[in-house]
């Protein structure tokens, strides 16, 4: 009714839309929950990532209601520096953030609608859907900006990373020309060709994976029967033949067969190696073994020195997570993420002051009916 008065708690008047909200909440994004997950880009999300900063938003929304402008900054400002972001980290488009924050605005007013109506209600309603443009608006915004600002930042950090290795190529190749004939000398004038052309075709490499994998389609693998074993083996090879003075001890146990991609798999030790190369000291740990089910197999690359900052942690498999454009895209753990994702599996990362561990999980039981016929 019109002049309904607001309810009272403990002596203060609260306001019925504001209360509503934070007493539903949980209700409230359940229910947006099962829109939510009607959307393509979302539909396999956990909960804890798909349900990141909602509730922050409406208790955001609910203290905006009541004009307290400081509370509801922050959870708008959790909407927009997190929620938004870790959509575009995760490869969501534009499109479906829109999708998403329109459920949730049409569930909220929904349920609203069970608020018996006042003036104070209807005037509440109008508040509430002013910090929805608010806080919409600028989230959206900030996707965008940040969207924009990574594209520029991987056109530049590509440039560097290509016209380095280029020049080192050049430059090799004229002195190839103008040297004397010297045999040693043109040996070591290859292996810098060598070397600066592998590290061109990574990066290339590592591009198109994260182009891959950014167009939904993932990274593709084509799994055949192999042994993680002899797969370990030649990753650390490839390690010592780039980096000789390198120590590394391989330790193997157990039945390690399985469906792998090989070639995949190589890519992903390798990129874990060559960071454990820059980032660590001492001797490397390549450990392989079957799990104690028989039904994955589990690789660890471990390294010593300092331990990684939960901070750097906490992003270290997204795209670009990198400190020094000298240090590349910063597409390496991202991809070894991807390929054991590829594979059905898992990339955990765990670091303290006794050791940095990436630990890939992979199923050893092929989805393909072909390849298990031809499991022993």
């Amino acid at each position: 009714m019109a002049g309904q008065p607001r309810p009272v708690r403990y002596g203060v008047q609260v306001d019925p839309v504001a209360d509503f909200i934070r007493r539903e909440a949980v209700r409230v994004v359940e229910r947006w929950e099962g829109s939510a997950r009607q959307l393509p880009e979302l539909a396999h999300m956990t909960r804890p990532v798909l349900f990141d900063h909602m509730f922050e938003l409406l208790d955001g929304l609910a203290a905006w209601i009541e004009g307290q402008e400081v509370a509801a900054r922050r959870g708008f400002d959790a909407l927009i520096d997190g929620h938004a972001l870790q959509r575009l980290g995760h490869g969501v488009s534009l499109s479906t953030l829109i999708g998403e924050y329109k459920a949730l605005r049409s569930i909220l007013l929904t349920e609203l609608l069970a608020v018996p109506s006042s003036d104070a209600v209807r005037a509440s309603l109008v508040r509430l859907d002013q910090g929805f443009d608010d806080a919409f608006g600028n989230s959206l915004h900030h996707y965008e900006q940040a969207r924009e600002q990574q594209r520029e930042r991987f056109i530049s950090i590509l440039g560097h990373d290509l016209r380095q290795p280029l020049g080192v190529i050049a430059l090799a190749a004229d002195t190839l020309t103008l040297a004397a004939p010297g045999l040693d000398d043109l040996r070591a004038m290859a292996r810098r060709l060598q070397t600066a052309s592998e590290r061109m075709a990574r990066l290339v490499e590592d591009v198109l994976d994260f182009a891959r994998s950014r167009l939904g389609n993932g990274i593709p693998v084509d799994p055949s029967l192999h042994d993680m074993a002899e797969i370990c083996r030649a990753a650390v090879d490839e390690l010592l033949a780039a980096h000789p003075a390198q120590r590394v001890h391989l330790e193997i146990s157990g039945d390690l067969r399985g469906a792998f991609d090989r070639e995949r798999i190589l890519q992903a030790l390798g990129n874990l190696l060559a960071n454990a190369v820059v980032h660590g000291t001492g001797v490397l740990e390549v450990l392989s073994s079957e799990a104690p089910d028989h039904r994955a197999v589990i690789v660890e690359v471990r390294s010593h020195g300092r331990p990684i900052s939960e901070d750097i942690l906490r992003t270290i498999f997204d795209p670009f997570a990198t400190t020094s454009p000298r240090r590349g895209l910063g597409l390496g753990m991202y991809i070894v993420q991807q390929i054991a994702r590829a594979h059905g599996g898992t990339c955990e990362v765990s670091s303290d002051e006794r050791a940095t561990v990436f630990r890939l999980h992979f199923p050893r039981s092929p989805s393909d009916a072909r390849l298990e016929k031809a499991m022993p």
